[in-house]
Formats: C-alpha cells, structure tokens, sequence
C-alpha cells in the first residue's frame, strides 16, 4: 500500500481540487446508485403486479374468459363445417367415429330387406 502523504498535494488550492473532485465523484456514485435503486424497485413492483395477475383472482377469470373462447372458437369452426357441408349437398355425420364398433369380417351376415 502506498503512503497516503505521497498522494495527497501540498498546497491548499490543489488539496481544495482534490476533495471537490472527490465529492463530485461521489455525488455522481451517490446518483447512480438512486438511479439504480429506483429501478430495482420499479421491476420489483412489475413482477409483483404479474404475479397477482396470474396467481390473483383475476386470473382465474381471465382462464375462464379463454376457455369461453375457446368453445366459441369449436363452435365456429364446426358452424363452418355444416354450411360448407350443406353448400356441397353432402351431410357428413355429426360424430368423427361410429357409435358401434364394425363387426368382425369372419361372422356371417344376413341382409333382411
């Protein structure tokens, strides 16, 4: 470490310097660091107001809201399927598969008419 009488000036008027470049230098710091606080506590605030948002009461309604969009969005679609089914004179069954199972292919069939 060095001596700090090697450091610091002789005469009044460059010590007087020093300490007033000292203070702006640590009122610059000093500005920073309120810089730097104010914004760990905006982004604290943000996070907490997310939070309340996803975890809060609203967000169990806002879960609700996008389940009602998405029925809308089935009921819609499948909306579209019956006109564009009806404009092309083809009625295509309501259900994606048969109520029954088909019969295996080895047991006998009868046709009665």
């Amino acid at each position: 470490m060095t001596d700090t009488a090697e450091i610091l000036p002789s005469d009044l008027a460059a010590a007087h310097a020093m300490i007033l470049a000292e203070r702006a230098a640590r009122l610059a710091a000093e500005s920073d660091r309120r810089v730097l606080d104010i914004e760990i506590e905006r982004l604290r605030l943000e996070i907490a107001r997310l939070k309340r948002e996803r975890f809060g009461q609203s967000a169990e309604r806002s879960a609700r809201i996008e389940q009602l969009e998405l029925s809308l969005e089935d009921l819609e679609e499948t909306a579209a399927a019956a006109l564009a089914a009806t404009a092309t004179g083809t009625v295509e069954a309501h259900r994606s598969k048969p109520a029954r199972r088909m019969l295996p292919d080895h047991l006998p069939r009868i046709r009665v008419v």
